[in-house]
């Protein structure tokens, strides 16, 4: 007996449709998450370009490349579902990018979490670090992509690289919670915090589907909207109602045209007023204890005092 029974059919027909359906919804959440990303991008990067801070460069490294990463994948899942002729030149210049964004971001994360919680001795030694783990996972993957090797092994590379960062992760958290909080570090938790989920769920993951030979074409296309779109929301607000305000607390804005203190001036001020010894200065600015003596030294000469107390009551009496 030849042919289908139409229950069978139905059941067809109901595969495909729920097909359908997800590659719709991976396709809409990460235009959507594409588009969060940029914009929050450009918040935070007009309002770091008023206030730059060491820790700021990395961080919008970090958020430009995953916005790149999301285009990447949205593309290529595109074309994977909709494009029936595919394209050698085309596809390995999608791997080219993919490991343009990638190399960017085992830059840029490594760059944002010692320069955060690590002194200026240990940030030399650990970025000679960084680029020997990145050097060690992107060259071995580049190597597999032009050659068209298994991707088993690309998978065990995969893997090392969201270890990588899963270990970043936890080392933020870690010493996060075992300093007192900066502004920088108010600022990214929730990234760092959801980076530990991330990369433990990608590690997880990436394990056991590399280990069974399977392949999750909508939950791999998925994965990164569901990890930008919270932190970078979160971060890009934050970073954008820090830093954009043109008034200091605790100090006016004439205060600072009459006496003609700097932007980086007005940042030391503003945490001497909310009494923050030079030591945790230094930390939330990511500039060194010798910077923030010589801001002070000049802060004092411009405005006639001669400490803490004496700028304070200067900056309360307003003249």
């Amino acid at each position: 007996m030849s042919g289908t029974s139409p229950r069978s059919t139905i059941y067809r027909w109901i595969a495909l449709g729920g097909d359908v359906v997800l590659n719709q919804i991976a396709l809409w959440a990460n235009t959507t998450t594409f588009a969060v990303a940029v914009v929050t991008l450009v918040l935070a990067a007009g309002a770091s370009a008023r206030h730059p801070a060491k820790w700021v460069r990395p961080y919008l490294v970090y958020h430009a490349s995953y916005a790149l990463w999301l285009l990447i994948l949205t593309y290529a899942f595109f074309r994977a579902v909709y494009v029936t002729e595919p394209s050698e030149t085309l596809d390995l210049a999608i791997a080219g990018l993919r490991l343009a964004a990638s190399g960017a971001i085992l830059w840029a994360y490594p760059a944002l979490t010692f320069t955060l919680f690590a002194d200026d001795g240990a940030r030399r030694r650990i970025r000679v670090g960084s680029f020997a783990v990145g050097t060690g996972i992107l060259g071995p993957t580049a190597v597999l992509v032009a050659t068209g090797a298994s991707s088993f092994l690309l998978g065990i590379l995969n893997l090392l690289f969201n270890a990588y960062l899963l270990g970043l992760s936890v080392f933020a958290v870690l010493r996060a919670r075992g300093t007192s909080a900066s502004r920088p570090v108010r600022i990214l938790m929730p990234l760092f915090w959801i980076s530990v989920v991330f990369y433990l769920y990608a590690v997880v993951a990436g394990g056991l589907l590399t280990a069974t030979g399977q392949a999750a074409r909508i939950l791999s296309a998925i994965s990164a909207s569901i990890y930008c779109l919270p932190w970078s929301l979160l971060v890009g607000i934050r970073l954008f109602r820090e830093l954009a305000s043109p008034l200091k607390r605790g100090m006016s804005e004439e205060f600072a045209l009459h006496f003609g203190i700097t932007a980086r001036e007005a940042d030391v001020i503003e945490r001497v007023v909310h009494g923050l010894p030079n030591k945790h200065i230094a930390r939330d600015l990511s500039i060194s204890l010798r910077t923030v003596e010589t801001h002070l030294r000049n802060v004092f000469r411009k405005c006639g005092v001669r400490s803490r107390t004496e700028l304070i009551r200067k900056i309360q009496t307003g003249s």
